[in-house]
């Protein structure tokens, strides 16, 4: 659904809401990043608080710049709540690549408390639909750690392809993992996907 009717949402459904983030968020993504367990399975945490305001508090000041001026970012953030209480559910990004026009990655991370619920697969959709129809995608792009079973299936649910796995391609924690890396280019993707 649209988001009329729920300030500020982009997208909402029975149970979460959608919306762009911005400095306010900047507590919940410390959380969110700074936890262990959320990131098990991302390489590049966890975070201590100064390295996500730092990483994140700039991207969010150029993306309030974009749309106050009515356009996006190269890099646009989102925030998942939980429309019954407005519980940080996690974030959201759709990311232009620089080395290939049109082409965007996808990516999000989830609080662990949601884990297994949905969630992943509404904002993915979300960000699928995003990219093609407000950023006119001709392809996409994402990745996930090897082992990561649930997000491989996540993202062939989505329509995007395993390509090829980049071996010992991350390194987390003082160890070497192996990476999956899909992509589909626009007629790839399922067209019921892209309909609400």
């Amino acid at each position: 659904m649209s988001g009329e009717g729920i300030e500020g949402a982009l997208w909402w459904d029975h149970r979460l809401v959608v919306r762009y983030a911005n400095r306010d968020e900047l507590p919940d993504l410390v959380r969110l990043l700074g936890d262990p367990e959320a990131c098990s399975w991302l390489w590049f945490g966890p975070l201590q608080p100064a390295g996500v305001n730092d990483y994140f508090g700039p991207i969010l000041d150029t993306q309030a710049e974009a749309l106050a001026r009515g356009e996006h970012a190269s890099m646009v953030e989102f925030v998942v709540r939980d429309r019954r209480n407005g519980a940080f559910l996690g974030h959201g990004a759709v990311v232009a690549q620089s080395d290939k026009p049109g082409w965007y990655e996808i990516g999000f991370a989830l609080v662990p408390a949601c884990w297994g619920q949905g969630v992943g697969g509404r904002l993915g959709r979300f960000l699928v639909r995003f990219a093609v129809s407000e950023l006119e995608a001709a392809g996409l792009e994402a990745s996930c750690l090897v082992g990561n079973t649930a997000s491989r299936h996540l993202l062939e649910s989505l329509g995007l392809r395993l390509r090829r796995t980049r071996r010992d391609h991350r390194k987390m924690r003082g160890v070497r993992y192996d990476e999956h890396f899909f992509t589909a280019a626009l007629n790839e993707l399922p067209t019921t996907l892209l309909m609400d």
